[in-house]
């Protein structure tokens, strides 16, 4: 998974600067970080929208394609603030950072033995 992220991270590096009419990706830097948190909170309705659906049907494609969309805003967020998303992957690895999210978020972990 960490690939994946890697590769997304240096592809939306890559074209963040360029022309706004080269890619979606460039617009959306274009038009600064009002815009991308608008995006963000917007996907992030469709993913929610998306879930409530496949509750009721069953069907967890469009929760995929709306995730999708939501981890590439979320990415292209955080790369307006800052280009290296390194710490925000070892934040995720850290056990004392996992600990403090699972007991802010009410999450029962196992630890392995």
């Amino acid at each position: 998974m960490t690939d994946t992220l890697q590769k997304l991270a240096a592809i939306i590096e890559e074209r963040k600067s360029a022309a706004p009419d080269s890619s979606y990706v460039a617009q959306l830097h274009h038009k600064g970080l009002e815009k991308i948190l608008a995006k963000v909170a917007e996907e992030a309705e469709e993913t929610m929208e998306a879930a409530r659906e496949a509750e009721l049907n069953g069907d967890l494609d469009h929760v995929i394609y709306e995730t999708a969309d939501l981890w590439f805003t979320r990415w292209s967020c955080w790369q307006s603030l800052k280009p290296d998303p390194t710490p925000s992957w070892q934040n995720l690895k850290d056990d004392s950072a996992s600990a403090v999210w699972t007991k802010k978020h009410h999450v029962n972990r196992v630890k392995p033995s």
